[in-house]
Formats: C-alpha cells, sequence, structure tokens
C-alpha cells in the first residue's frame, strides 16, 4: 500500500483547463539530475562497450571477407577499395594493441601506488576532475572509443566499394 502523503507517489497537477476539466502532468523519468546523469553514463559505457566487444571481430571479418571475395592477396592488391578495406582493419588492431598496452601501462601505475591509503585519500580530496584517471588514460581511452567506431566503418565502406 502506498502512502498518500509520500512525494514520490504524488502525481502533480494544472489548473483547470477552459473547459472547467482537470489534467495531470506526466511523472518525471528521473527523480533527481544524478539519476539522470548514471542512466547516461551507463548507456555511454553499453555502447562504447559494445564497440570495444565487437570491433576486433568485424575487422577479423572484414581481412576474411576481402580474402574470400578477391580470392588472392594479388586479388586484394589489385583493387585500391579492398587494400584500404584490409589496410584500415590492420591499422586499428594495430592501434588497438598499442593504446591497449599504454592503458594498462596507465593503469598498472595507479594500481602500484593503491598501497598506501591515506596518499589515495589526499589525492581524492585534491583532485578536480573523475580521480582515480589522469588526462592519459582519458585520452587513451577516447582515442580507443574513436578508433572502435572509425576503423570498422571506414574498412566496411570500402569493401562495399570494392565489391561494386
Amino acid at each position: 500500500m502506498t502512502d498518500p502523503n509520500d512525494d514520490d507517489n504524488v502525481t502533480p497537477t494544472v489548473p483547470a483547463t477552459p473547459e472547467g476539466q482537470e489534467t495531470t502532468m506526466q511523472t518525471r523519468r528521473y527523480k533527481n539530475a544524478g539519476e539522470a546523469s548514471e542512466e547516461v553514463y551507463e548507456s555511454y559505457n553499453e555502447v562504447t562497450g559494445l564497440f570495444g566487444k565487437y570491433a576486433v571481430e568485424i575487422c577479423y571479418a572484414l581481412i576474411g571477407a576481402n580474402w574470400a571475395v578477391h580470392g588472392t592477396s594479388h586479388g586484394i592488391l589489385d583493387n585500391e577499395y579492398a587494400k584500404w578495406s584490409v589496410a584500415a582493419a590492420l591499422i586499428f588492431l594495430g592501434m588497438n594493441l598499442i593504446l591497449a598496452g599504454a592503458h594498462a601501462f596507465c593503469l598498472g601505475t595507479i594500481v602500484d601506488d593503491s598501497t598506501d591509503e591515506e596518499s589515495w585519500k589526499e589525492a581524492f580530496q585534491a583532485a578536480e576532475k573523475e580521480w582515480p584517471y589522469t588526462k592519459n588514460i582519458e585520452d587513451i581511452g577516447l582515442a580507443r572509443t574513436i578508433l572502435r567506431f572509425v576503423c570498422p566503418l571506414i574498412g566496411t565502406i570500402l569493401f562495399i566499394a570494392s565489391i561494386l
């Protein structure tokens, strides 16, 4: 049973319409800005996580599809679109590996520093941004997110152009 005096269960109303009928406003989806911000954050992480999960597989599939359609390495190299489609996939795979290593290195330095709880408390209180993430970690994460979207997209467009 809900409490009629509970603010969360009260549906706001607006003044009577010109015809004398009272209308009910639609209740808000979020109770506060923090709740809305949390959903945006979760949605962003879900979408970028899907890019991360499938981008490598898409690039492998692009290489395989080019090979299957064009038959040989000469067939791929003779078709400019196919050549650049495979190049986009290989560039992504190489850059992703390099950036993953850099990301792991940056995160590793944070983990190594995490043994001193007092210094972490001081760093947290002094931080102006999303602590413990450093600018390097944020930049690497952004670069990986962009690469995970752009390279497979370009490679796919080039593959489609190679068969037209």
